[in-house]
């Protein structure tokens, strides 16, 4: 639906997400990281096939994020926030898109600004339904209109039980990485992927 009213289409590739996928390869985790990160591992692992859509968020991914430490004074991790945006349609029509995304990484402190992150759709392994693609898509697409510019680039994440999908909106091109399994070894590579956006949230607001 997204792809029809608003003409965006999905590319196979895209400089953007290269950059933060090389940036995200050079960045370092520390030991101490290292013995947290396998800590909510273990526990994912035990429990990945019982956990519903709000045990593996409280249980996994947000000890993740806050790992991470998204929150500062310039900028913080919100979630179930509304986030709206009235945006033009293929014919030149005014869409309202609006909802409640599970995530963002905003500008603001006490209340969301600007999102430069949006992170989607924490579904279990087993019985997930939905769009998780289209459900951040939207997200990002009200965070591109909030930011003013539609040519910057807006970043975003969903998961399905152990897989994590990194994509980015580059104008109305977007692009999903392939998936990383935190099961095994790649949830170093997942963290990394959040750390360096961190980086880059800090590098675009210094």
């Amino acid at each position: 639906m997204l792809e029809q009213t608003f003409g965006i289409e999905q590319t196979g590739q895209s400089l953007t997400l290269s950059d933060w996928i090389k940036k995200a390869k050079k960045t370092p985790v520390s030991k101490d990281e290292q013995r947290m990160i396998t800590h909510f591992q273990s526990l994912l692992s035990r429990n990945l096939l019982g956990w519903n859509e709000q045990e593996l968020a409280l249980n996994f991914i947000g000890p993740i994020l806050s790992l991470v430490l998204f929150s500062t004074k310039k900028y913080n991790l919100f979630a179930e926030r509304p986030l709206d945006a009235t945006l033009k349609d293929v014919n030149g029509e005014d869409v309202l898109l609006a909802g409640k995304p599970d995530s963002i990484v905003a500008s603001g402190f006490r209340s969301p600004q600007i999102p430069f992150f949006s992170f989607h759709e924490h579904k279990p392994e087993v019985d997930s339904s939905g769009d998780p693609v289209g459900q951040v898509l939207a997200a990002m697409m009200v965070g591109q209109a909030k930011n003013g510019n539609m040519k910057d680039p807006i970043f975003g994440c969903y998961v399905i039980g152990q897989n994590w999908y990194f994509l980015v909106l580059d104008n109305k091109n977007y692009t999903i990485a392939t998936p990383f399994a935190t099961t095994n070894k790649e949830i170093f590579d997942v963290f990394k992927m959040l750390k360096a956006m961190k980086m880059m949230i800090e590098e675009g607001l210094a």
